[in-house]
């Protein structure tokens, strides 16, 4: 995928689909903080894990965590969206909401291929 069309699906797309002149890219892309820090949180969780196998913890209740903060961010993000999007209900604002979901299902993607992959 070109940077072109990912510039294009992560910034431009869902606020031009919605059609509506009060929500931005630089608004909408506030959405998009609850999934960076969880990502940030997660990254350093990493860390901290690494630390820990060194000291022969247990660390059985690592995947449920690392699940619960990916699903807790992606949901915040998803519901910051959907609130500054759907002020009407329309399809271009449905269309808007779902272009919208495509970065959030890739950063998904990544941190899953990183902990299951």
């Amino acid at each position: 995928m070109s940077p072109i069309t990912v510039l294009f699906i992560k910034r431009l797309a869902p606020a031009w689909l919605a059609g509506d002149a009060k929500l931005s890219w630089q608004r909408l892309a506030l959405a998009l903080v609850p999934i960076a820090g969880s990502g940030i949180f997660l990254g350093l969780f990493m860390l901290t894990l690494s630390h820990l196998k060194v000291e022969r913890m247990s660390l059985e209740w690592v995947p449920a965590v690392r699940i619960g903060l990916l699903l807790f961010g992606s949901g915040f993000s998803a519901w910051l969206a959907l609130r500054m999007v759907f002020t009407r209900v329309s399809w271009r604002h449905s269309l808007a909401f779902a272009s919208f979901l495509l970065p959030l299902g890739l950063i998904d993607g990544i941190w899953s291929a990183v902990f299951f992959g």
